[in-house]
Protein backbone atom coordinates (compact mmCIF):
# COMPACT_ATOMS: atom_id res chain seq x y z
CA UNK A 1 0.00 0.00 0.00
CA UNK A 2 1.47 3.34 -0.77
CA UNK A 3 1.52 6.13 1.57
CA UNK A 4 -1.37 9.38 1.18
CA UNK A 5 1.42 11.13 2.89
CA UNK A 6 2.31 13.59 0.36
CA UNK A 7 6.67 12.66 -0.99
CA UNK A 8 7.35 16.34 -0.13
CA UNK A 9 6.50 16.57 3.18
CA UNK A 10 8.24 13.38 3.63
CA UNK A 11 11.39 14.38 1.90
CA UNK A 12 11.25 17.91 3.80
CA UNK A 13 10.81 20.06 0.71
CA UNK A 14 8.05 22.76 1.77
CA UNK A 15 8.90 26.08 2.72
CA UNK A 16 8.64 27.90 5.91
CA UNK A 17 8.88 31.78 5.35
CA UNK A 18 6.63 33.94 6.10
CA UNK A 19 2.54 33.71 4.74
CA UNK A 20 3.95 30.44 3.82
CA UNK A 21 3.89 29.08 7.00
CA UNK A 22 0.26 28.30 7.94
CA UNK A 23 -0.23 26.81 4.31
CA UNK A 24 2.79 24.55 4.96
CA UNK A 25 0.80 23.75 8.69
CA UNK A 26 -2.25 23.13 6.74
CA UNK A 27 -0.44 20.81 4.34
CA UNK A 28 1.11 18.59 7.16
CA UNK A 29 -2.19 18.84 9.48
CA UNK A 30 -3.73 17.63 6.45
CA UNK A 31 -0.89 14.92 6.23
CA UNK A 32 -1.53 13.75 8.95
CA UNK A 33 -4.99 13.49 9.08
CA UNK A 34 -4.62 11.03 5.82
CA UNK A 35 -1.42 9.08 7.40
CA UNK A 36 -3.67 8.50 10.59
CA UNK A 37 -6.35 7.06 8.13
CA UNK A 38 -4.05 5.28 6.74
CA UNK A 39 -2.86 3.56 9.82
CA UNK A 40 -5.48 2.52 11.41
CA UNK A 41 -6.16 0.82 8.03
CA UNK A 42 -2.99 -0.59 7.34
CA UNK A 43 -0.81 -0.49 10.20
CA UNK A 44 2.57 -1.63 8.37
CA UNK A 45 2.38 2.38 7.09
CA UNK A 46 3.50 3.15 10.33
CA UNK A 47 6.95 3.97 9.08
CA UNK A 48 5.47 6.61 6.88
CA UNK A 49 3.23 8.22 9.84
CA UNK A 50 5.88 8.72 11.83
CA UNK A 51 8.07 10.51 9.00
CA UNK A 52 5.08 12.69 8.52
CA UNK A 53 4.88 13.50 12.44
CA UNK A 54 8.72 14.06 12.79
CA UNK A 55 8.48 16.97 9.83
CA UNK A 56 5.53 18.08 10.94
CA UNK A 57 6.82 18.62 14.80
CA UNK A 58 10.02 20.44 13.12
CA UNK A 59 7.48 22.56 11.08
CA UNK A 60 5.83 23.52 14.64
CA UNK A 61 8.81 24.51 16.60
CA UNK A 62 10.15 26.51 12.99
CA UNK A 63 6.84 28.24 13.87
CA UNK A 64 7.03 28.82 17.55
CA UNK A 65 10.60 30.24 16.62
CA UNK A 66 8.75 32.76 14.34
CA UNK A 67 6.51 33.51 16.77
CA UNK A 68 3.93 31.77 15.18
CA UNK A 69 2.71 29.77 18.81
CA UNK A 70 -1.27 29.40 17.06
CA UNK A 71 0.35 27.35 13.92
CA UNK A 72 2.93 25.78 15.94
CA UNK A 73 0.12 24.52 18.45
CA UNK A 74 -2.25 23.29 16.05
CA UNK A 75 0.36 21.43 14.10
CA UNK A 76 1.83 20.04 17.74
CA UNK A 77 -1.50 18.71 18.71
CA UNK A 78 -1.90 16.83 15.44
CA UNK A 79 1.37 15.33 15.87
CA UNK A 80 0.08 13.85 19.45
CA UNK A 81 -2.39 12.72 18.13
CA UNK A 82 -0.60 10.68 15.37
CA UNK A 83 1.79 9.64 17.43
CA UNK A 84 -0.24 8.00 20.32
CA UNK A 85 -2.32 6.04 17.32
CA UNK A 86 1.00 5.08 16.23
CA UNK A 87 1.79 3.77 19.67
CA UNK A 88 -2.13 2.00 19.64
CA UNK A 89 -1.55 0.48 16.23
CA UNK A 90 2.06 -0.51 16.70
CA UNK A 91 3.70 -0.74 20.41
CA UNK A 92 6.02 -2.83 19.17
CA UNK A 93 7.83 -0.41 16.36
CA UNK A 94 10.61 0.96 17.48
CA UNK A 95 8.88 2.55 21.11
CA UNK A 96 11.58 4.06 22.85
CA UNK A 97 11.79 6.60 19.52
CA UNK A 98 7.75 6.73 19.52
CA UNK A 99 7.81 7.60 23.29
CA UNK A 100 11.12 10.43 23.13
CA UNK A 101 8.93 12.12 20.68
CA UNK A 102 5.71 12.16 22.42
CA UNK A 103 7.47 13.54 25.20
CA UNK A 104 9.39 16.38 23.30
CA UNK A 105 5.92 17.06 21.46
CA UNK A 106 4.22 17.37 25.01
CA UNK A 107 7.30 19.86 25.86
CA UNK A 108 6.78 21.71 22.87
CA UNK A 109 2.97 22.03 23.70
CA UNK A 110 3.82 22.77 27.30
CA UNK A 111 5.61 25.73 26.28
CA UNK A 112 3.04 27.49 24.01
CA UNK A 113 0.42 27.77 26.85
Amino acid sequence: MESRVPKQLLRGDVLLKGGEMELAAEAYRDALRGSLGELTAAPQSVADSYVACFKAIQMAEAAQRAGKAAVAKAVGEDVLKALRTCQQVAPDWNPTIVTCRINKTEQLLAELK
